[in-house]
């Protein structure tokens, strides 16, 4: 899987800086509502306390890990993304079809291989990997970390749902319409907040149980959602063509709809990827139970 020391070399002249899937609020809602869905719907009682919780996790690849140093902060943030492209459409003909290991998607790829390309499915994989295997054998000890886990692990699904993270025209530069990432993920999401969460649950709410993905295994979900995202690029490109950005509240009415449908599929397939993570755990010992994590420790890209 993929190796830190693979990447070093190459890093820092390569990462982007605009590699965020949603802003602060979009990866709070995507982990706290995922995490009602499996309250409501599949007796997950034990995460009702940690909603809060799983919420700042979902921020940690953002907030903390992109900020320990120079070095990590340009080995994480392509995993964060996929920049779908022509030679990837050639090599594998759809999202769908990306292979399930990193070594063969890097050995089909060939020489167009390029790591700033992003990496997302594979970090992902390795996630569900880490998460599964803290469940295990659930211990009191071990059910912080694994709230940890699967908040970390909702970060990058809900990444997945943003359109410009599954598109070589990540920040509009190809278009003529550079900064588009920041204003979407960010100010719009922002803007439409605290509505946008209820709008985000009771959509979601509707949908769970009934998603396309819902008999998919997780690896298929993901690949899924890459294509469902990047099939939204233009859609989300052309709301941009004759906007007044400065006029933000404009701006949120005509992408409301979008922005609300991409977070409802974040939330969904997480929770979905979550519910199959957690299929053999029946309940946390909440004695006591005051786990707070405020910096994990930074996971190494293929370290499961």
């Amino acid at each position: 899987m993929i190796k830190k020391v693979v990447f070093l070399t190459l890093l820092v002249s390569l990462v982007p800086q605009f590699a965020f899937g949603w802003g602060k609020r979009g990866h709070e809602i995507v982990a706290s509502v995922a995490a009602r869905l499996l309250e409501e719907n599949q007796h997950a009682d034990y995460l009702k306390e940690h909603e809060f919780d799983l919420g700042y996790y979902a921020n940690v690849p953002d907030l903390v890990w992109r900020n320990i140093s120079k070095e990590i902060g340009a080995t994480e943030a392509p995993q964060h993304y996929i920049d779908w492209t022509k030679a990837m459409a050639k090599a594998f003909g759809s999202p769908k079809n990306l292979p399930l290991e990193f070594s063969e998607f890097k050995e089909k790829m060939g020489a167009d291989y390029d790591f700033k390309l992003g990496v997302v499915p594979y970090r992902i994989h390795d996630l569900i990997k880490r998460c599964k295997k803290i469940t295990e054998t659930l211990t009191k000890e071990t059910q912080g970390p694994l709230l940890v886990c699967l908040g970390e692990l909702s970060h990058y699904t809900g990444d997945i749902s943003m359109p410009l993270h599954t598109s070589e025209n990540h920040d509009g530069d190809m278009t003529h319409q550079h900064g588009i990432h920041v204003y979407f993920e960010g100010n719009l999401v922002n803007a439409l907040d605290p509505q946008l969460k209820i709008e985000v649950l009771e959509k979601a709410r509707k949908l769970f149980g009934k998603h396309v993905t819902s008999k998919m295994n997780s690896d298929t979900a993901v690949r899924w959602l890459i294509e469902d995202s990047n099939n939204k690029v233009d859609e989300l490109l052309n709301l941009d063509h004759g906007l007044d950005r400065t006029n933000i509240n404009a701006a949120k009415n005509k992408y409301h709809t979008l922005i609300v449908n991409r977070l409802v599929e974040g939330v969904v397939v997480t929770a979905e990827i979550w519910s199959e993570i957690l299929a053999n755990v029946k309940g946390f010992d909440e004695t006591k139970f005051y786990f707070f994590d405020g910096k994990p420790e930074y996971v190494d890209p293929g370290k499961e």
